[in-house]
């Protein structure tokens, strides 16, 4: 078996919190070697935090040789210890789809350097102050920013083809602002607080943020509920 074959098929092994998909892939990149130093230094900004922890549990989906999407849940041993990527996640310049579940982030992490990601997630986390969109790559077209305790969320005009919002369980009592007029091609925005909220109170809030916003083709859901 050539050496890279080898080295691939260790690497979908060699440690329990790394799960890959696509690894038994013919062509050897140099994903393949950054993953691990990603790894790595995964695990020990969660030590930082957490000593005594395993590190934070990865997801990764390569194609075509190349890691296309990753996953991080940020929890070690049940509490949150991550608080920064790791800066070797910038070597993955293939990625498309990335989440970030569960850390000690405050706002969303710098990911303008992934000129082909189309799809965010970033959950249960914990951010503060209005919330920019500004770290993120024009090329998005999904967003999720869930039950991240967001309060405000303020737009520029830097993400042209975002279509779908996901803002379920935040504390967004105002609901949205004008800035999401700067969202062109917006065309679904979810806004559901998922409790406290009478069946009229929903609707009147989907109805202001129908408002404010300048498409009025923008289908607005304030009524979502959920199970955690």
């Amino acid at each position: 078996m050539p050496k890279s074959n080898t080295f691939k098929t260790a690497l979908c092994l060699f440690t329990s919190t790394i799960a890959i998909t696509g690894c038994n892939q013919s062509e050897h990149t140099d994903d393949f070697t950054n993953l691990k130093a990603f790894e790595s230094e995964l695990a020990q900004l969660s030590r930082q935090h957490r000593k005594e922890s395993r590190p934070p549990m990865l997801n990764i989906t390569i194609e075509g040789g190349h890691v296309t999407s990753i996953s991080i849940d940020g929890r070690c041993g049940g509490q949150k210890c991550l608080k920064q990527l790791p800066k070797s996640i910038y070597q993955f310049h293939y990625l498309t789809e990335f989440s970030l579940v569960s850390t000690s982030f405050d706002q969303i992490p710098d990911l303008r350097s992934f000129r082909s990601l189309k799809k965010v997630s970033i959950a249960y986390n914990m951010f503060e102050g209005p919330v920019h969109l500004r770290n993120l790559p024009p090329s998005i077209e999904s967003l999720e920013l869930s039950r991240d305790g967001i309060k405000e969320v303020i737009v520029d005009d830097s993400l042209p083809h975002l279509s779908t919002f996901n803002l379920i369980q935040n504390r967004m009592e105002g609901g949205i602002n004008p800035t999401f007029c700067k969202l062109p091609s917006l065309n679904f925005l979810d806004i559901s607080s998922g409790c406290c909220l009478s069946e009229a109170q929903q609707t009147a809030r989907a109805d202001a943020a129908k408002r404010i916003l300048c498409n009025k083709n923008i289908e607005v859901s304030a009524s979502r509920s959920f199970v955690d």
